[in-house]
């Protein structure tokens, strides 16, 4: 059996196996190993314990007794040994995904913030080894009222690791997950906390709380007032994932879903906007000009003060808007077909303004019961010429999904 002088203790390129290899060796080299200064002794422990596998270290544990006699103190060999292995089971069995309640060993009198502290790199490197295992566990299981508690033990006793500032962060995410889950998910997006980055960071606390929820988040978020910028919101968090969509994709494309099919299958009344001659375009001729609005998109209102309230959201339609060529009484733009729409029509009339006789959030139901625009007019889904007995002007079609809501 080998026996080592302190300074060839100190040298040992793989003390785990030189002292454990041979049964006897611990307690042939007990004295030596006690008269290591304190730092070596933390030192080599440190080193034991790291290369020890997973699967060792029971018999590790039990092969250490083997060090105990009636004259050690703390800072014995095996004081200090005894104490490391403490160090990495308490880390090891809060890494333990069975582990129902990881975060006791981080909380009350089960607490030793001297007990890490005492082995520094140590606990570094056993905490960035388990780091997303730890996170994990921790973040999922803590309660809220012991979250405080926690982040406060955990920058008293291991604060030289990565543990604090990203459980602290995974915090963060799982109220906003939380938010996300509630009955107003909406909050989320209105948080100051809201940070798209950070989702990213954590793709199993999103997956552990979103997972299976998608499609019921997702029409709660389409009924909100805030949902185009939740929307842009919403883009800014989904992901590009190569092994299958992630539970941020399939909310993004949800809420799409659910916003098109509010947009284009609930009828509205349309309000009715007024607009003088001088507030239309037009040509030397005084028809509409060429730079009159695309009705495909959404109208420029910033110098349109008849617009300035309504409420129009931009809309990308399949097919642009035509105009029909066998108007006789006057300038007119129409739906084109099915799979137009149109956020605002405007209508020119031979002896009178040209005027805008609806503006609209939503395009109409075909099935649904055309709105009277004004008495003047019998409803713009009717004649829409005064002087002139003609076949009604083609009816606003319902929107076919998917709509792109920009």
């Amino acid at each position: 059996m080998p026996t080592y002088k302190p300074e060839e203790l100190k040298t040992l390129q793989y003390p785990y196996g030189g002292l454990l290899d041979d049964s006897d060796a611990l307690v042939e080299n007990r004295a030596t190993l006690d008269n290591l200064s304190y730092s070596d002794k933390i030192e080599l422990a440190t080193n034991m314990i790291t290369a020890c596998p997973t699967e060792e270290l029971r018999a590790f544990s039990a092969r250490a007794e083997s060090l105990r006699h009636h004259e050690e103190s703390a800072e014995s060999f095996h004081s200090v040994l005894s104490r490391g292995l403490e160090v990495r089971q308490r880390i090891q069995a809060i890494a333990n995904p069975n582990n129902p309640h990881p975060q006791n060993d981080l909380l009350g009198r089960e607490f030793n913030a001297d007990l890490f502290n005492e082995f520094s790199d140590l606990k570094t490197k056993l905490v960035a080894d388990n780091l997303d295992e730890l996170v994990f566990n921790l973040a999922t299981k803590t309660t809220d009222e012991q979250a405080r508690e926690l982040n406060k033990n955990i920058r008293t006793g291991l604060s030289e690791t990565e543990l604090a500032p990203t459980l602290r962060n995974a915090f963060l995410v799982k109220r906003l997950l939380a938010s996300l889950t509630s009955s107003n998910p909406q909050e989320a997006f209105t948080s100051p906390e809201f940070n798209p980055g950070l989702f990213h960071e954590y793709p199993r606390l999103v997956k552990f709380y979103l997972a299976g929820h998608e499609a019921e988040i997702a029409q709660k978020l389409a009924l909100s007032s805030e949902k185009n910028q939740i929307g842009r919101q919403l883009e800014a968090l989904k992901v590009s994932a190569i092994d299958g969509a992630s539970p941020l994709d399939n909310l993004y494309a949800a809420f799409q879903k659910a916003v098109a099919e509010d947009f284009c299958s609930t009828p509205v009344v349309m309000p009715v906007a007024e607009l003088t001659a001088s507030q239309l375009p037009t040509n030397a001729q005084g028809g509409f000009s060429d730079d009159s609005p695309d009705f495909c998109s959404t109208p420029s209102i910033e110098n349109n003060e008849a617009l300035k309230d309504a409420q129009v959201p931009t809309i990308v339609c399949e097919e642009p808007p035509k105009q029909d060529p066998d108007d006789l009484c006057g300038s007119r733009i129409i739906l084109g077909d099915d799979n137009s729409r149109s956020p605002i029509i405007a209508r020119e009339f031979p002896d009178e303004n040209p005027q805008v006789i609806a503006t609209t959030s939503r395009t109409t139901s075909i099935n649904s019961t055309p709105p009277k625009v004004s008495n003047h007019h019998n409803g713009f889904f009717n004649s829409i010429c005064r002087n002139k007995k003609e076949p009604e002007a083609k009816q606003v079609s319902h929107c076919k999904p998917p709509c792109t809501i920009i």
